[in-house]
């Protein structure tokens, strides 16, 4: 079994969390719970399976439930971490880069502004120039959501932008199949390998 490790990263409130919620329902999350609502302050950590033959992606506990039926199949363990988006935070992001193979940049497509910019140019500086990545122009059921392409333009990035809701998974898994299918084809010549 392959593994790999994926940089959840972005703006406090993008949705972060969110979108590692819905790929693994059980994942942790290190929060602070205040009057504001809650926020991450330590990271999220989650756990899928890809199986790239089948396009698929299954969680953690049905793996489990399930490894047999898996056994003999091509079958990537996909670590999901994400850091907090506040600025106070970036030694944490720095130090849960570590070992991380790609990127899921998440923003906050109703409200972009310099914060997404800063710590988009900020994670740039942890990874080497062609890390696989994707763009989730999130939230884009909210009033004035900025399109994909235009959200990948204000970063100033070549890369897939996904158009998402992820409180209701819209184009959540899409997104993570497109960047582990990125992954595959870069690190091995023969993409059924």
């Amino acid at each position: 079994m392959r593994e790999i490790k994926i940089y959840v990263a972005g703006p406090h409130k993008a949705g972060k969390t969110t979108v590692i919620h819905y790929l693994d329902p059980d994942s942790i999350t290190i929060d602070y719970s205040g009057s504001g609502g809650s926020t991450t302050v330590g990271f999220d950590y989650g756990i899928v399976y890809w199986v790239p033959r089948k396009k698929k992606l299954i969680p953690l506990e049905e793996h489990r439930r399930k490894k047999d039926k898996y056994s003999d199949q091509d079958i990537w363990k996909v670590v999901l971490v994400g850091t907090p988006g506040q600025e106070r935070f970036a030694p944490v992001r720095e130090s849960l880069v570590r070992g991380c193979s790609a990127i899921v940049y998440v923003v906050d497509s109703a409200d972009f502004d310099e914060r997404a910019l800063k710590i988009f140019r900020e994670i740039g500086t942890y990874f080497d120039e062609g890390t696989p990545m994707v763009v989730l122009a999130n939230k884009q059921d909210l009033k004035g959501a900025l399109k994909g392409r235009e959200v990948v333009m204000k970063l100033g990035v070549n890369a897939p932008v996904f158009e998402t809701i992820a409180i209701k998974g819209k184009k959540v898994k899409e997104a993570l199949i497109t960047l582990l299918a990125i992954v595959r084809s870069s690190r091995y010549s023969n993409p059924n390998s």
